[in-house]
């Protein structure tokens, strides 16, 4: 096994594990943190070359979504507007990809990724929205103007907990590299 396929197998394990930790509460609570799923989209896209790590998250999550239930976390978001989160993930795992070569620690690519991973974020925010109000069965009486004056003011919660993960886990990782370079110049 090479050391690439090690790096994006332990990366892609990273990532179930946050998934699996932190999907029960979609905002989070005082108990729990926000839910990192779209986080971990983005940054796969980013970090891991092979595609099979896209549909093992997108399980992931699904069978998070079960264990959460059978703990008594309300199922009303599944209706048949669930299927369409398949494209809503793939929104931040393809911006993940777009952002693969962008050095974060330049400002104008730090603006790029930046702009990717926003964009990523309000075409998810308007999918998973858009079919869960066409899909669902709820708002039967309700325009979509109404429906989206209702949701809108989540949208700044709902981007800005994936903004913080992405941006703590980039923090990390240069962290990180900027250490092991100064290790390797040290031992030469």
């Amino acid at each position: 096994m090479t050391k690439a396929t090690v790096a994006d197998l332990l990366a892609a394990l990273g990532l179930v594990l946050v998934i699996l930790v932190t999907r029960v509460e979609h905002f989070g609570t005082a108990f729990t943190p926000p839910d990192a799923t779209l986080a971990a989209l983005f940054l796969a896209g980013m970090w891991i070359r092979r595609v099979w790590v896209f549909p093992v998250l997108l399980a992931t999550a699904a069978i998070a979504d079960q264990l959460a239930f059978r703990q008594s976390v309300s199922s009303w978001c599944v209706t048949a507007a669930y299927a369409f989160l398949i494209p809503t993930y793939a929104c931040l795992w393809g911006a993940g990809r777009a952002s693969r070569g962008i050095h974060w620690s330049r400002p104008t690519e730090l603006a790029c990724g930046t702009g990717n991973l926003l964009s990523s974020l309000a075409a998810a925010f308007v999918i998973s929205n858009a079919s869960f109000f066409l899909l669902s069965g709820y708002f039967p009486g309700m325009s979509g103007v109404e429906y989206w004056r209702a949701v809108a003011h989540y949208f700044v919660p709902y981007a800005s907990w994936p903004s913080v993960y992405v941006g703590a886990a980039l923090l990390v990782r240069e962290v990180v590299h900027a250490r092991a370079s100064i290790r390797v110049g040290t031992s030469a």
